[in-house]
């Protein structure tokens, strides 16, 4: 569950110190598929042993179901790798099931590749700004919507740690009237990371 701790990995305290890193963690509890590793867990002031399966992790991010009334629940978990495929699977989805009106649920959304951002804003909003940045310099970057768009009423979903790309979508779709933000305030993170290689 969400808060729970591995302590233990088949009898190793698994404390990160100076000397025992994250990695030298994880390894004890990596191995080959098929095989068990048993997990000392902390649940608040309960402690227990889980064995667990070693398997292939498939990232899932998205979840998507119709709900009554042609309303259409889309859960993102973040802005990396296929995100921009699977909204679009979804929005497929939605459109043949006669979708209605779609929530778009950003909550505990970490954020990613603004790239990715943008273009889901993009699937939502009509045409327009999404967002900009803007150096130490004050020399602004614009980046853009074009006039397609699902054009369904779009309800967001963020919390207080709806972060980054999420707060970036959700900005955008407040900003140009294209949906409601429903929750709490985000994460406020506002900065944005550019790789170099």
């Amino acid at each position: 569950r969400k808060g729970d701790i591995i302590a233990s990995a088949d009898g190793k305290e698994l404390s990160i110190t100076d000397e025992f890193t994250l990695s030298d963690a994880v390894s004890y509890i990596k191995g080959e598929e098929g095989t068990f590793v048993k997990l000392g867990i902390l649940r608040g002031d309960e402690r227990f042993e889980a064995d667990v399966e070693r398997k292939s992790v498939i990232e899932n991010r998205v979840d998507r179901l119709m709900l009554d009334n042609g309303i259409a629940y889309l859960r993102l978990y973040d802005f990396f790798g296929n995100a921009v495929n699977a909204v679009d699977e979804a929005i497929a989805y939605f459109r043949e099931n006669g979708a209605q009106a779609i929530i778009f649920d950003l909550r505990d959304n970490g954020g990613g590749d603004l790239d990715i951002a943008i273009a889901l804003a993009d699937r939502f909003m009509p045409e327009g700004i999404v967002t900009y940045t803007e150096n130490r310099k004050g020399e602004r970057m614009y980046y853009r919507s074009d006039a397609d768009s699902v054009g369904l009423p779009l309800a967001v979903i963020i919390n207080e740690y709806s972060a980054s790309a999420s707060e970036v979508f959700a900005g955008a779709v407040q900003d140009s009237n294209t949906g409601v933000l429903v929750g709490t305030k985000s994460y406020g993170k506002g900065i944005v990371q550019t790789e170099y290689h």
